[in-house]
């Protein structure tokens, strides 16, 4: 979980702009990811990212009854065929 604090650096309706930072909502997020590789070199990899935010006390202008709310979730999905160019070197530890 994560706290938000937008700066805006804009003008809304000619109103004074206000660019303060201010605790505006929480997000959620999570990831997935999946590597199969081959010993050529050659691999495969699949990720997933999703998540919600919730802003629901943005400021707009410096005046303090000027506010504005936003939530959305979101989702990304990547395929990624790839060649691991060169050799790896394993590192041994002795126990």
């Amino acid at each position: 979980m994560q706290t938000l604090l937008p700066k805006t650096n804009s003008t809304l309706l000619g109103n004074e702009r206000n660019d303060e930072f201010h605790l505006a909502g929480f997000g959620l997020g999570a990831i997935f990811a999946v590597n199969i590789a081959h010993k050529s070199g050659v691999f495969i990899q699949s990720e997933a990212k999703g998540g919600y935010i919730n802003m629901p006390d943005m400021l707009t202008t410096k005046y303090s009854a000027d506010r504005a709310s936003q939530s959305f979730y979101f989702f990304q999905y990547n395929i990624v065929l790839g060649y691991k160019f060169g050799k790896v070197k394993q590192i041994k530890i002795n126990e």
